[in-house]
């Protein structure tokens, strides 16, 4: 499915957001930039929607044998269970149906709320351009 054809809007959890420009460096202003200008992405917060949405699966998992029960690691950290479960926790808050992560945390966690995942991988290529050049 082409997003853009579509007009669906790409939320972006600022979890995400961090994540993004903690590597950006002095690319920083410019990624901000291109993401708040563009109509096509929506920067969300973690607000009190999120914050419910995502107590409510925490108290699950700690219901079902703690926090950890449900990750895929035995090793993944209380923090990074957190802050997957509220990426995924701010896009069930926002009403979307599908996330885009490489995370196989991330996955699990949409799956168990009734979100589609899809990885980079999954993504079709961009249509190639009709207009071929000439090499002379």
């Amino acid at each position: 499915m082409n997003l853009t054809a579509a007009k669906e809007k790409i939320i972006i959890p600022t979890p995400v957001l961090c994540e993004v420009l903690v590597r950006a460096d002095a690319a920083m202003s410019e990624y901000l930039g291109i993401l708040n200008g563009s109509a096509a992405f929506r920067i969300v917060p973690f607000d009190q929607k999120a914050a419910i949405e995502a107590a409510i699966d925490m108290n699950a998992a700690l219901k079902s044998g703690g926090l950890r029960a449900n990750a895929q690691d035995a090793d993944t950290t209380k923090t990074k269970i957190k802050f997957d479960r509220q990426i995924v926790a701010i896009a069930k808050a926002e009403g979307a149906h599908t996330i885009y992560s490489d995370d196989k945390h991330v996955h699990s966690y949409a799956s168990r709320a009734g979100l589609k995942a899809i990885r980079t991988a999954d993504l079709d290529l961009p249509p190639e351009d009709p207009q071929t050049a000439f090499e002379i």
